[in-house]
């Protein structure tokens, strides 16, 4: 879901009409002119305790701005092992038909339409979408239907507009999943497990024998050390990266929240090959990312309830891997495979 939310936007009027790339690129340009005016270049990923359906969300991606930022920070250089496990899970499982349930814009969709899946991309966010459906329509992709969808309410939104569960397998990665609470509010009704539900309506997308693919931080050492590990194994960006991490805390002492401050150096040459002005005195954007966390152990038995297996049973087939290698010490991330039904399967690298 990627949620990474806008610098505050206000592009002039006398800004020349632009191609839509362009057009995404100026609107930095300007954000970030308007931002040095205010002196305030923050922002932040709003929790979503107080977000609406989809029809009446406050979208954090309203200007655009934040979803052109993301892009060009990500690219489309995947970190070779990630691409690769990637692929090769999928392929080992069977899996041709693709439905990416925290696509932003769409990156990691791209990828995998280009490997030769049939992908079906959903986010929250139609900004970030629009983003992936100009990317589409500029590089004529086949095979990728783009639609909007929250979690919580994934099948009944998906069926709607015509998507019918029967896909080979449910993507779900970037740490995305951390930015969803348990518990949230809806105009004014509460839902609470939020996390069962919407693990609930990724395996209600499955058909019997395809794979959810769930990867978190791992929130066990970042909770016990007070910072991340130091590694990145999904994309392999060049821009210098700072992190600052604080906690909150329940009464009883438990960490409910985590904090990640970024500071970012856009380099120089990213400015002009991107057409972000952002001066030679003011090349950082700082942002914020809010993250429920969960632990290895408590997520892997919520996936066991919510895929029917019992917590005990060493044959269900549910493997989990950590920085895509079945064995690591401390890892950044940990990354799940769940089949819908038992079938005996390995986690391989």
């Amino acid at each position: 879901m990627r949620r990474m939310a806008p610098i505050h936007d206000q592009v002039a009027s006398n800004i020349p009409v632009a191609n839509q790339k362009e057009s995404n690129f100026l609107k930095v340009k300007q954000a970030a002119q308007e931002a040095r005016k205010a002196e305030a270049r923050k922002s932040s990923y709003s929790n979503y305790s107080s977000s609406s359906n989809i029809a009446k969300t406050e979208d954090q991606y309203s200007n655009g701005v934040a979803a052109s930022v993301w892009e060009a920070y990500i690219g489309e250089n995947r970190e070779n092992r990630y691409r690769n496990w990637l692929i090769h899970t999928l392929r080992k499982h069977g899996a041709k038909r693709v439905l990416d349930v925290a696509c932003g814009t769409g990156v990691d969709s791209r990828m995998l339409v280009d490997a030769g899946f049939s992908m079906t991309s959903c986010d929250l966010s139609d900004k970030m979408l629009a983003v992936a459906k100009e990317t589409k329509q500029r590089k004529n992709i086949k095979d990728w239907d783009i639609r909007q969808a929250d979690w919580v309410f994934l099948t009944e939104t998906l069926e709607k507009d015509g998507v019918l569960p029967g896909f080979d397998a449910v993507i779900c990665m970037g740490n995305s999943f951390a930015h969803l609470p348990n518990e949230m509010t809806i105009d004014g009704v509460t839902y609470k497990n939020c996390h069962e539900r919407a693990i609930s309506n990724f395996r209600k997308m499955l058909r019997p024998g395809g794979i959810l693919i769930i990867d978190h931080r791992n929130f066990d050492y970042i909770v016990k050390h007070q910072k991340s590990p130091s590694k990145n194994v999904y994309y392999q960006s060049s821009w210098p990266t700072d992190v600052d991490t604080t906690f909150d805390r329940n009464g009883d002492g438990a960490v409910t929240k985590i904090k990640l401050h970024y500071t970012m150096t856009v380099p120089l040459e990213v400015q002009r090959k991107t057409k972000m002005d952002l001066d030679e005195s003011h090349n950082k954007i700082t942002f914020d990312l809010t993250y429920f966390p969960h632990y290895l152990s408590t997520f892997e038995q919520l996936l066991r309830r919510v895929f029917n297996y019992e917590q005990d049973d060493e044959t269900a087939p549910l493997q989990v891997c950590g920085d895509f290698q079945a064995e690591v010490v401390d890892p950044a991330y940990f990354i799940h495979v769940v089949t819908k039904e038992r079938t005996a399967e390995t986690c391989e690298r």
